[in-house]
């Protein structure tokens, strides 16, 4: 055997040890939401990246995109979904960066757009975290108010050193930016797209179903992502 056939075996064998023990996550990953009312809604997932394309939808009408941490086909949240340390049970979030602000009903929130008479759509958003990555997606604490027919309020959810409903505890400071607090995270299963008759984004919450918002598309990431 040639010196270089056995330099490409070594790096055969080595790239076959890489893959074998550690994870490996598609970077890119395009599929087509199932729909619950009307239209077509096409999602691209890129890095940090997700874009939606909407063709036939409601026209004129203001959608909102969640970050979906139950899978719709089993109906089971992510393992990693940190209910018990009081993340939301509905087990959503705004597909907007953790860094990201929102108008308190006085605008459009990042995760939402309108469509146009035609019922079409372009959304585009850049996101602080990597979707396809495990454990990577930040979840909303789950202390929601209500006011009238609506929740309120939502924050994302942080961790502290000792359970804060046990005793006094400090905030955890991300390592990697020592000005933003450390988020507890989870695995991303899909994506939810509601329509709002009443024009208001929520911010970290959708809101009630079937009273604020219904229904548009889901779908769950394919496994091939």
């Amino acid at each position: 055997m040639s010196k270089i056939s056995k330099y490409f075996l070594r790096l055969s064998l080595g790239l076959s040890l890489i893959l074998g023990i550690f994870p490996v996550f598609a970077s890119e990953c395009t599929y087509t939401l199932t729909t619950s009312d009307q239209g077509i809604a096409t999602i691209n997932i890129k890095r940090n990246e997700v874009k939606i394309k909407i063709k036939d939808a409601r026209p004129n009408t203001m959608y909102t995109v969640w970050n979906d941490f139950k899978n719709r086909a089993s109906g089971q949240l992510a393992d990693d979904y940190p209910l018990d340390k009081g993340a939301i049970g509905r087990g959503v979030a705004p597909t907007f960066a953790s860094t990201a602000g929102v108008t308190a009903g006085m605008g459009l929130d990042p995760n939402s757009f309108v469509t146009d008479e035609e019922g079409d759509a372009f959304f585009r958003v850049k996101l602080d975290y990597k979707v396809l990555v495990e454990g990577a997606s930040p979840v909303v604490g789950g202390e929601l108010a209500m006011q009238g027919m609506n929740r309120v309020g939502g924050y994302w959810l942080r961790k502290y050193d000792i359970d804060p409903n046990t005793a006094a505890s400090l905030q955890m400071v991300d390592p990697n930016n020592a000005t933003l607090p450390l988020l507890e995270r989870a695995t991303i299963q899909g994506f939810t797209i509601q329509y709002h008759p009443d024009f208001i984004s929520h911010g970290h919450t959708p809101g009630v179903g079937g009273v604020d918002h219904f229904g548009a598309f889901k779908g769950d990431i394919p496994a091939s992502c």
